[in-house]
């Protein structure tokens, strides 16, 4: 029986929040697990916000000048496909729906620290 190797990808993450990235990615072990999370907390539960009906021509991409940092890792097949689908049914590239989700998880985290009063003074904007 012939088993196919996972493909390799990549993510590029902006430099302002390569910090927090990493440490969710210790946290959660490494980018496939961090990928998995995001998407479950955010799109799996949540199907109503699943896939938009809207019909684009564009795509949008990060923005110029982000000194994007490329994260390499094997990730689990379905969590990819699911990743490429959501990205596309909000017209944006897999790497700017990542980081769509990594400013959604900054700001749940954001919110919890600021309702005890523990949010560094120069936090990065989301």
């Amino acid at each position: 029986m012939y088993i196919a190797a996972r493909k390799r990808c990549s993510l590029l993450i902006p430099d302002f929040l390569f910090p927090y990235y990493k440490a969710l990615k210790e946290g959660h072990g490494d980018l496939k697990r961090l990928l998995h999370f995001l998407i479950k907390k955010f799109y799996r539960n949540k199907a109503r916000f699943y896939l938009r009906n809207e019909i684009a021509t564009t795509i949008g991409y990060q923005e110029e000048g982000l000194d994007l940092h490329r994260e390499d890792f094997r990730p689990i097949e379905w969590d990819w496909v699911e990743l490429k689908l959501l990205a596309s049914s909000h017209n944006m590239s897999i790497c700017a729906f990542f980081v769509f989700l990594l400013r959604l998880e900054m700001a749940g985290a954001l919110e919890i620290n600021q309702k005890f009063g523990e949010v560094p003074p120069n936090s990065p904007k989301i």
